[in-house]
């Protein structure tokens, strides 16, 4: 179950940060970090093989009213669930990428409601792989996008099916 079975390629986003005072200067690094994790080929390549799986985990946690995921409802119990929150970042570390990722994907964030679509869900996955394993304890180890993007499919367990059973 590797999601290269022709699942549509997954659309992130990969523009600039907006100029002006609309950012702290935290929430602009997290941007360029998730942009930057975004453009990267090997990691691209990576996630689209694990779409598939990454769509069920999607599913598992989306609301019913909306099918999208919330960051107190959604995020933070799936992080808990596969051990990456504590063990790897907090919940602040959590809610602040999850505020950028909102931002990026043009919605209000945690304050309005905010939920994820399935892009934005990886997008911030993929930000948090990026977050978590570029703190110092981790950096040498993974020091590659696409490293980080394998240890949060394969290790923390997110392209595993038998994960959400």
């Amino acid at each position: 179950a590797d999601g290269a079975s022709g699942a549509e390629p997954l659309r992130l986003v990969v523009a600039q940060p907006p100029a002006g005072p609309g950012l702290t200067e935290e929430e602009r690094v997290l941007w360029t970090m998730a942009r930057d994790a975004a453009t990267d080929g090997a990691a691209a390549a990576e996630l689209q093989r694990g779409v598939a799986q990454l769509e069920r985990v999607f599913a598992a946690f989306a609301e019913p009213a909306d099918g999208r995921v919330a960051l107190a409802g959604g995020v933070q119990p799936l992080l808990r669930g596969f051990g990456v929150v504590p063990t790897y970042m907090s919940r602040g570390e959590v809610r602040a990428a999850f505020e950028v990722v909102c931002r990026m994907h043009g919605q209000e964030g945690v304050r309005a409601g905010a939920g994820l679509a399935l892009p934005a869900f990886v997008q911030l996955l993929l930000l948090v792989a990026m977050l978590a394993l570029s703190k110092p304890a981790f950096r040498k180890l993974y020091s590659a996008t696409v490293d980080k993007v394998r240890v949060m499919l394969r290790l923390w367990g997110l392209a595993d099916p038998s994960r959400l059973q």
